[in-house]
């Protein structure tokens, strides 16, 4: 709150407090009354005892708690007090520990992302094509049973159908070390033929590669990258590098 706001609305108090007294003096005639006036004296003509006024009221209510309230009793409201600063103290303190463990789970913790993609076509398979991923990690510690998937698609550019995967994982757990990577290869058989290599060459279709990286991180929770690539049509492509797509890539 700014300070010009601050001092809006305490004279904003003080006005509210000075008109409700002022009322207070104006209603204290009136011939119904929550509490008669000590401080005033009766009107003679009206027969009966003069209101309180607010301040007076207030005055009136301070002295009978001074004369009522016992030693026993701001014992107990000193207890009642002391009990709620230290909840507060608690609550404060707790809220500040979790979130200072979050902050460093987050600057600690492994993460990992696919930097790179290609394709190729391995010497003496010229069925086969192969998608070369390498997988880094960006973190300050390891990642725990790293697992990785993808598949290929040949389809038209812009992409028209949905792409689900096998999620077969890559044979084997393993694990990335603080700045590690490993680059992880996957074959495909059948996704070249003379029609698709006519339609590739001609800018008319595109390959498509996605996938997931699976891993547990330091702090025992699990973890998940998915990646998304594509290859667009031209005569050469082989072993060069592909462009990650504006969607399908995201990571937790």
């Amino acid at each position: 709150m700014s300070r010009a706001a601050k001092w809006f609305n305490l004279v904003l108090l003080l006005s509210f407090v000075g008109f409700a007294e002022a009322l207070s003096w104006i209603t204290s005639d009136w011939p119904l009354c929550l509490l008669a006036s000590l401080e005033q004296p009766r009107r003679n003509d009206s027969g009966h005892q003069t209101c309180a006024t607010l301040f007076e009221g207030i005055g009136r209510a301070i002295n009978l708690l001074r004369q009522s309230i016992t030693h026993d009793d701001i014992a107990a409201a000193a207890t009642v007090v002391i009990a709620i600063f230290t909840a507060t103290l608690w609550f404060s303190t707790h809220s500040l520990w979790k979130a200072g463990q979050i902050h460093s789970e987050k600057e600690l913790r492994a993460y990992l992302l696919v930097t790179k993609a290609n394709i190729g076509i391995p010497d003496g398979a010229p069925s086969e094509t192969i998608i070369n991923l390498t997988v880094r990690n960006f973190g300050q510690t390891p990642a725990y049973k790293v697992t990785v998937w993808a598949d290929m698609l040949f389809d038209r550019d812009p992409l028209r159908t949905n792409l689900i995967g096998t999620k077969n994982p890559k044979v084997g757990e393993t694990i990335y070390g603080p700045n590690g990577k490993q680059t992880t290869s996957f074959y495909k058989t059948g996704l070249r033929t003379d029609q698709r290599q006519a339609m590739f060459a001609d800018h008319g279709a595109a390959i498509y590669v996605w996938g997931e990286v699976r891993y547990v991180d330091a702090f025992n929770k699990k973890r998940c990258t998915k990646f998304r690539a594509i290859q667009r049509g031209g005569p050469e492509f082989r072993d060069k590098p592909m462009a990650f797509c504006n969607e399908g890539n995201e990571a937790t």
